[in-house]
């Protein structure tokens, strides 16, 4: 798939559509807190209840990177049930986007390639946002991406930020974070 038709598919599946719910599945059972009322990071899976729908961000095993769906759900994901839901719900940052229309959403993107049976990279790349930050009618945005980072030892935050679809899945309600 190309960029543009990702995007296509994640814009037609979100934009005018309402927050349900915001869950957050580990499965060690914890998920690290920068900002009680505003960041998190989690290992494995976002998962959106949408008022049509829903949408996951989660890190795909087999293909050992991020990827998002619309269809599959958090069983067909992790079949074995070994992920725990957090309650991200329940932190009232994230609460407040409960009955928010999405009205636009914002992309950064990364692709990867598949090896062939001799190991070789194939030609087909395969795109994936690294970042995505939902605007909603009331002006807050949720920014949910894939990153590397480091922990600065002294004042505990994080530190050299880089866009990755092999890392961990940060969440940030109204602070974006933009590299360079």
């Amino acid at each position: 798939m190309t960029e543009k038709d990702t995007e296509k598919i994640i814009r037609d599946h979100l934009i005018g559509k309402k927050i349900q719910k915001i869950e957050f599945y580990d499965y060690n059972n914890l998920y690290l807190v920068f900002d009680p009322e505003h960041q998190w990071v989690v290992d494995f899976c976002i998962y959106i209840e949408l008022n049509e729908g829903f949408i996951m961000y989660y890190f795909d095993g087999e293909n050992e990177c991020v990827e998002f769906s619309t269809e599959k759900n958090i069983e067909d994901i992790d079949p074995e049930g070994n992920a725990q839901a957090l309650g991200a719900f329940d932190i009232q940052g994230l609460k407040i986007l409960q009955g928010k229309e999405i009205t636009d959403i914002h992309f950064r993107w990364s692709f990867y390639r598949l090896l062939d049976e001799s190991f070789e990279l194939t030609e087909k790349k395969y795109y994936l946002p690294t970042e995505m930050i939902l605007v909603f009618e009331n002006g807050h945005r949720l920014q949910i991406a894939s990153v590397q980072y480091a922990i600065d030892k002294k004042t505990k935050k994080m530190i050299n930020i880089e866009y990755d679809l092999v890392g961990e899945l940060l969440v940030t309600l109204f602070n974006d974070f933009h590299k360079g």
